[in-house]
């Protein structure tokens, strides 16, 4: 059975988590975060051309194929959770004990299974929402060889992505240093984009940490975009117009989904919007201050480095750097749309 798949992909630490709960809001979408996380899709490479696509329809069908059935704590009792067409509320209720026991099993290293109490086959007119930071390389690939996706190219200022993922490693928050991925960035360099800057790995890596996750940010949206380019199908959208103008762009993007806009979504994005949770993957925060927080983060000269790179790329157009100011008016100008 064919489903309609909304694919949001981003780099970590652009917002995906928050979107991507606003269109888990949809009481007629089945929400999957991170699926392809760790070597779940390792029959697929991390950013292959787009010319590999009819060899790859294979495995990207067949994972596709298997999202409803994925147990994974971490893929489907993502929180909060909101009402759904498919379940009643005692299936609903049993649902949410089933999550809170593998949460309380996961913190002492023990595999619970969530399962999903759903026959499937009886809603086949519901929309999956799979959301990664792994797999923006494959969007090509992807958008060409599945039945019916949707996609969504969710950026974040390069300045905001970086600062946000040096806090990350400087709290310890992830298994490897991104900047220090020299695994990834030999993979990125296989990449069009890296050869069309001509980066060699000896270059990137004598270069500061600062200045290798801004070329990890030019290369993997220049190759998301160019690879989904002219795809009616695919959007791009900024994370910091939808921090500055949130109703307005969630309703956009909902709309191009097909979804719908209810009280439960419009509660959300207020909620989300005006509570203030400062853990690190908090989706309830601030969103203006948070997207904007890299100017009091970032030293001027990690914001040249970022820029000098920036500076190389047709990307700059999505955010020029703007005279430094004091005033509110700086922001708002940072935050206008193209």
């Amino acid at each position: 059975m064919n489903r309609h798949i909304i694919l949001l992909m981003g780099l970590p630490r652009s917002g995906t988590t928050w979107v991507a709960k606003i269109l888990d809001s949809d009481p007629h979408t089945v929400y999957r975060h991170e699926p392809d996380r760790g070597t779940t899709l390792k029959s697929m490479p991390l950013a292959p051309n787009i010319s590999e696509s009819q060899a790859l329809r294979p495995a990207a069908e067949a994972f596709a194929s298997r999202l409803l059935n994925i147990t994974k704590p971490h893929v489907v009792g993502s929180q909060p959770k909101f009402p759904k067409v498919y379940r009643s509320r005692v299936v609903s209720e049993l649902y949410d004990w089933n999550v809170k026991a593998a949460k309380i099993a996961s913190a002492a290293h023990l595999n619970v299974p969530i399962f999903s109490m759903v026959d499937w086959d009886k809603f086949p007119d519901l929309s999956i929402v799979w959301k990664s930071v792994g797999s923006i390389g494959r969007l090509g690939v992807f958008v060409r060889v599945l039945e019916n996706p949707h996609a969504i190219i969710l950026l974040r200022h390069p300045c905001g992505h970086v600062a946000s993922v040096l806090r990350g490693e400087a709290q310890r928050k992830f298994a490897y240093p991104p900047s220090e991925d020299y695994g990834m960035f030999e993979i990125l360099l296989n990449t069009e984009a890296a050869r069309r800057h001509r980066l060699k790995l000896d270059q990137l890596m004598s270069m500061h940490p600062t200045e290798r996750l801004a070329w990890r940010w030019v290369i993997l949206y220049e190759k998301a975009l160019n690879d989904t380019e002219g795809i009616d199908r695919c959007m791009s959208i900024r994370y910091e117009d939808i921090c500055a103008e949130p109703e307005k762009h969630a309703r956009r993007v909902m709309e191009f989904c097909g979804l719908s806009w209810g009280n439960v979504t419009a509660d959300f994005v207020k909620n989300s919007t005006s509570a203030e949770d400062k853990r690190y993957y908090s989706v309830f925060k601030n969103p203006l201050r948070s997207a904007m927080r890299w100017q009091s983060d970032l030293s001027t000269e990690d914001i040249d480095r970022i820029y000098r790179v920036v500076g190389e790329s047709d990307l700059l157009r999505l955010y020029p750097r703007e005279p430094e100011c004091e005033d509110a008016s700086s922001t708002d100008k940072i935050l206008q749309g193209d």
